[in-house]
């Protein structure tokens, strides 16, 4: 695995977020950036193909990036690529990607061998590959949201558009015990998110899962292209010591022509 490994000495916890609560206890992230008002339809990912309506249909679902560091951790993000069907334009298509980033600490892990490690904080950047080829960084969720100090803080995703139908998708996921920053760029068309831990409680000692989306924007019939990059951070708290891992980019694509 193309990764790169840095030492980083004393655990900084609070990680510089005292201007984020400062600002209050903001748990709701919601984002409706279209072409007009949009009504959000719910779920997971909406699929409403009566009477001709646009709805999102899965097309692709890419090879699992995982980065496994024993004793340290493993960081693991999945993701279901979707387009818009039933869209009623011929100059574009619109693909959603629904992302799924698993954080799960050695301390879970390998907990039989005594791993210490805890989640300190993850990151990921998603960027439109070539806009020259037509293609935009459309919507993006969730944006900065706080649950430091809550076991009930909920951030939620809600990305879509209006082609005099709504098009939307909308969910919720929890935030407990997390700090979410908002990494994104729509003018340099990237999608990116920091997620820092609480390491008091049990997200940075187990199994969390962090559930951004966005949409990229392409000519029609055209190919979806995005280049990822993750980041990891794992905390040794007898220690203070934590140790970084990154991993170098990586595309995924996708390609469905027509609009059924």
């Amino acid at each position: 695995m193309n990764e790169r490994k840095r030492e980083v000495s004393m655990c900084e916890r609070q990680h510089g977020f005292s201007d984020l609560r400062k600002r209050g206890f903001a748990v709701s992230c919601t984002l409706l950036m279209a072409l007009g008002a949009m009504t959000v339809i719910s779920s997971s990912f909406a699929t409403n193909a009566a009477a001709g309506a646009p709805y999102w249909k899965v097309v692709k679902v890419p090879v699992d990036r995982v980065m496994s560091q024993k004793p340290y951790g493993i960081l693991t993000c999945k993701c279901s690529i979707l387009k818009l069907m039933n869209d009623g334009n011929n100059q574009y298509d619109w693909y959603a990607y629904e992302l799924r980033v698993e954080t799960l600490p050695g301390c879970a892990k390998w907990a039989g061998i005594g791993s210490p490690w805890q989640t300190h904080h993850a990151g990921m950047n998603f960027v439109v590959y070539d806009t020259t080829a037509g293609r935009d960084l459309y919507d993006k969720d969730p944006t900065d949201s706080i649950g430091w100090d809550s076991g009930t803080a909920q951030a939620s995703v809600n990305i879509g558009l209006n082609l005099g139908v709504s098009a939307g998708i909308s969910y919720s996921f929890s935030i407990a015990w997390v700090n979410v920053q908002d990494k994104s760029s729509m003018p340099d068309d990237k999608a990116g998110w920091r997620v820092d831990f609480n390491t008091i409680h049990s997200p940075s000692k187990n199994s969390y899962w962090f559930k951004p989306a966005f949409i990229e924007m392409t000519n029609d019939d055209k190919k979806s292209v995005c280049e990822g990059n993750l980041h990891v951070t794992w905390c040794n708290p007898n220690t203070g010591n934590t140790i970084e891992f990154d991993q170098v980019s990586f595309y995924w694509d996708v390609l469905y022509k027509g609009d059924t």
